[in-house]
């Protein structure tokens, strides 16, 4: 909630999913101690290459 009310929430369908689906990764990310950041940069990289996305690793 406290992120909806600094950010203004989203303003198109499009946009709530992206935000949506960018919190499922940090938080799958966090429950399987991976930085989610070096995760995301992986997965942009990859994208740049047109290689699919890696999948998650398991928990440590």
């Amino acid at each position: 909630m406290i992120a909806r009310n600094i950010g203004f929430g989203t303003r198109t369908s499009e946009g709530s999913l992206a935000y949506s689906s960018l919190l499922s990764v940090i938080e799958t990310c966090r429950l399987r101690n991976i930085n989610p950041w070096t995760y995301i940069a992986q997965v942009l990289r990859g994208a740049r290459k047109g290689i699919n996305p890696p999948p998650f690793p398991v928990c440590n």
